[in-house]
């Protein structure tokens, strides 16, 4: 018998992974729970309790949030207690057979993933966005929609990566950075910086 998979989030990620149903996911049982943000950031005790981990899978869909933490949270409340992750692939992604793509990623429409690239568990690459060879993106970042990463260009660990963004070859961007402005990056870019359209340059961001 084959494992259920159960989606589980809220907002356009979790609109948007519920209306498709990828191949591999064909004939397996699949049920749906829509939550408030609150509840994503903060799992009340029992909410998974109707779905063993022997038997269900989880995708937990969930946008940029809280610069994704929103999302780690919930991946962090399941993987606790003992749930696997399936991940997202569009049916239209090229994702290279050198590529290594970690649990609970989605991979949007028309993106294409380089040779020997790598994506970090927990993270979405948007439509039409390319990674090149060797880049890789950490851990629950996000990577918007026709975004350019060359090759062995790097993405830390919780950042955020608007639309149209283009990160030059070799470029490392550090963790926790936010890239709103839709420009070609060609410097590294420090953890925790903060690149918006309000502001004439770019702002250190302090937890």
């Amino acid at each position: 018998m084959s494992r259920g998979l159960l989606l589980i989030g809220y907002g356009g990620l979790f609109d948007a992974v519920s209306a498709q149903t990828p191949g591999n996911w064909v004939g397996r049982t699949m049920e749906k729970l829509a939550l408030t943000a609150d509840d994503a950031m903060s799992p009340p005790e029992g909410l998974l309790e109707p779905y063993a981990p022997q038997d269900w899978d989880l995708l937990a869909a969930v946008g940029q949030d809280g610069m994704n933490f929103i999302r780690l949270a919930l991946f962090s409340h399941a993987k606790q207690r003992g749930f696997k992750f399936e991940s997202f692939i569009h049916s239209s992604a090229v994702i290279d057979p050198t590529a290594k793509i970690g649990e609970n990623c989605f991979v949007a429409e028309n993106a294409v993933v380089g040779p020997h690239a790598r994506v970090g568990y927990n993270t979405a690459i948007g439509a039409r966005s390319i990674l090149g060879v060797r880049t890789v993106v950490d851990t629950s970042a996000w990577i918007g929609a026709a975004c350019t990463l060359g090759a062995t260009s790097r993405v830390g660990a919780n950042s955020v990566v608007d639309a149209g963004v283009i990160i030059a070859d070799g470029v490392s961007v550090g963790k926790q950075v936010v890239l709103q402005i839709a420009r070609t990056y060609d410097r590294d870019v420090p953890d925790r910086t903060y690149h918006h359209s309000l502001f004439d340059r770019p702002v250190r961001i302090y937890a």
